[in-house]
Formats: C-alpha cells, sequence, structure tokens
C-alpha cells in the first residue's frame, strides 16, 4: 500500500514519468525506455531499437544535452523546436522559414552563431582553433 501511494506521488511530481500499465509497478519496457532516455549523453545512439519505442526516447530525451551529441544521432523536429525554446525561451521570434523550415537547422545555425559570436578576439589564434576543435 505504502510502495504503491509512492509510486503514484512519483508520477505526479515528474511530468515525464513512466508509463504505468498497472497502477503498481511500470513495464520493462517503460523502465528501460526511460532510463535509456536519462542516460542517452552516455551511448547516444538509437540504432536498433524499434520505431515506436525510437520515439518515445526521443520525446524523453534532455533538450539541453550537448549539440555534439544529439545532432549527428537525433533529426526528429520536435527534440529541436524543444531545444530552441530551452536554450532561447523567446524562439517563437525565429523565423523558421529561414531555416529551411527545420528546426534543427535553425538551432545549429543560431548556436553556431551565438559560438562564433562569442570568441574572444585575441593574438593567440591557436586559442581559438582549440576552442573551436573541442566544440565542434
Amino acid at each position: 500500500m505504502i510502495a504503491r501511494k509512492l509510486l503514484e506521488a512519483r508520477a505526479k511530481a515528474n511530468s515525464h514519468a513512466i508509463v504505468f500499465k498497472k497502477p503498481e509497478f511500470p513495464t520493462l519496457t517503460s523502465f528501460a525506455i526511460v532510463k535509456t532516455a536519462e542516460n542517452f549523453h552516455l551511448f547516444p545512439s538509437l540504432e536498433g531499437i524499434e520505431e515506436p519505442h525510437k520515439q518515445m526516447i526521443i520525446d524523453l530525451v534532455n533538450p539541453a544535452l550537448e549539440v555534439q551529441i544529439t545532432a549527428p544521432h537525433i533529426s526528429d523536429e520536435g527534440l529541436w523546436k524543444r531545444a530552441c525554446f530551452k536554450r532561447w525561451p523567446l524562439a517563437e521570434i525565429i523565423e523558421i522559414e529561414k531555416h529551411g523550415n527545420s528546426w534543427k537547422v535553425a538551432f545549429l545555425e543560431r548556436y553556431i552563431s551565438e559560438f562564433l559570436s562569442n570568441l574572444q578576439i585575441s593574438d593567440n589564434k591557436q586559442e581559438n582553433k582549440s576552442k573551436l576543435m573541442k566544440e565542434f
């Protein structure tokens, strides 16, 4: 009885909580989907995962993950739209038409523009090259 109340309280606290088939326990599949999304930064590959499960993982992936992790592996527009709004809360001013109607392109273009704008102009070009190589 207490365990059930704890699980229900956790489900209410987390909007992205595990989808329960029964009120008591999550399915192994649901648990694996949530853990895969939570640990996407450790193993950023969706290869071999069936399509409905792949989409569920993408829906749960943190949109604030480093772009070097997400960009090569996820092309889902929903994730990139969430990433835009997470990074730039006023993302509604992004004119998506100017980015090929793609949230991923809009995010990457704005991200790179922001990164290049923040590079410090210095005599040490090697330092800037190192930053670029680390970032990309």
